[in-house]
This record gives C-alpha cells, structure tokens and sequence, in this order.
C-alpha cells in the first residue's frame, strides 16, 4: 500500500490513498484474507527470464512475486 515516488537519485514513498486511512486499508486487510481458500493440493510455479540489463524490473518482479506469497527455489547445494 506504499507508493513510491522519485526525482533524479531521490526516491520516497508515501501511503496510498486506500491505506492512508486505517479503517480503509484495516477493511482492505481482512476482506482479502478472509477469501482463502484451503488447499487444494496444486502447486502454482512461476518462471520468467529478464536480460541482465533488466536488473530493475527483475527485483520489481521478485518483489511482487514475493507479496503475492511466491517463493524462490534455490539449489540445495
């Protein structure tokens, strides 16, 4: 519920709107976890491939992957 803003090598961030009001963003918090659902047993996989020059948008990726409750897999090794 953060966004984000950035001039030149500055960023900052704010609220959103939604969030800016406890009662507003409180209500956005429990209406979205009250849909769970159990599990059914299936996995969902994401995969994706950015150019190295990409970097950015990858992290943004990952960071939104992470919020939607994706995890990375790692080699155990």
């Amino acid at each position: 519920m953060l966004e984000g803003s950035r001039r030149g090598r500055h960023s900052s961030y704010r609220l959103a709107h939604a969030a800016a009001s406890p009662a507003i963003g409180g209500h956005w918090i429990l209406t979205a976890t009250a849909t769970a659902r159990p599990w059914d047993g299936q996995w969902a996989l994401v995969a994706f491939t950015l150019p190295q020059e990409h970097s950015a948008q990858r992290r943004a990726l990952r960071g939104q992957l992470r919020w939607l409750g994706f995890a990375p897999l790692h080699d155990p090794k």
